[in-house]
């Protein structure tokens, strides 16, 4: 949130019973804000509302400053251990923003195999326009955003299951954001993609200029 602002969306429900796509299909990590590995959710899905082998997550530092706020939280899960892989995300403010670092680390003995990180951002419907430099900037009616990704081999944006710019194919789930239940609305939704050997890092930089 920025100045009382929703800025990196959750995608909401939905829809438990409508036909597929639709037929709770938001709750798949993919259209979160958060990085998935080789395709896969960080747990198993066994059913419209069932996981298994849940994905344990713990804090592992975090610094405050004087007023009692908290300035770098580093946390991390193992809902990617079958494939020898651990996701660890720090999240630093900053002056105008925030910084947040995404890191697959392998497992001690882990295979040294190819991965495929997907690092996603669901955003306001705004206007938008990307900067030479690779950066979107997003132009909203109170604020302005921009949002950076480093290490990424290639970006896409998504808006309402169509593609808007990239190479990556579009899925009709992608670029919506329900706030209630049976209504969707259309939303942005950056795909950051990186493939290579653990470990993989991805960052991000959100910078409010105004």
């Amino acid at each position: 949130w920025w100045r009382e602002v929703n800025v990196a969306l959750d995608p909401g429900t939905f829809h438990y019973n409508a036909p597929p796509p639709w037929d709770n299909a938001l709750v798949t990590a993919r259209v979160h804000n958060t990085l998935t590995l080789d395709g896969q959710d960080q747990m198993q899905r066994a059913g419209r509302f069932l996981w298994l082998d849940w994905a344990q997550a713990e804090i592992l530092a975090y610094e405050m400053d004087e007023q009692g706020q908290i300035n770098q939280l580093v946390g991390e899960h193992d809902g990617y251990r079958r494939q020898g892989a651990l996701h660890q995300r720090t999240l630093a403010a900053m002056p105008d923003g925030w910084v947040v670092t995404d890191k697959i680390h392998p497992y001690e003995g882990a295979p040294s195999t190819p991965h495929r990180a997907h690092l996603t951002w669901l955003l306001p419907d705004w206007d938008w326009r990307w900067l030479p430099d690779g950066t979107l900037r997003l132009t909203g009616p109170k604020f302005n955003l921009t949002l950076a990704v480093e290490g990424a081999d290639e970006l896409s944006l998504f808006r309402a299951g169509e593609r808007l710019s990239g190479n990556e194919a579009p899925q009709p789930i992608w670029g919506w954001t329900a706030p209630t239940y049976t209504h969707k609305q259309p939303a942005l939704m950056v795909r950051a993609s990186k493939k290579g050997e653990l470990p993989l890092v991805l960052v991000s930089r959100w910078s409010f200029p105004d």
